[in-house]
């Protein structure tokens, strides 16, 4: 059976993990969104119908 200093270690180090997978999951959900604005006025300037 784990130690419970074992397993407090796992537990910090998983949280760790889930930060910096929020950060980089936050910043490309981001720059997703700046993308399909990009698309969206490149569409709308060439006249092309925008999907809503």
């Amino acid at each position: 059976m784990p130690k419970s200093k074992d397993i407090l270690k796992q537990l910090d180090e998983l949280q760790v993990k889930k930060n910096t997978l929020m950060q980089e999951y936050s910043k490309s959900n981001q720059l997703f969104s700046e993308l399909i604005n990009y698309q969206k006025n490149y569409d709308k300037h060439m006249g092309r119908e925008v999907e809503r």
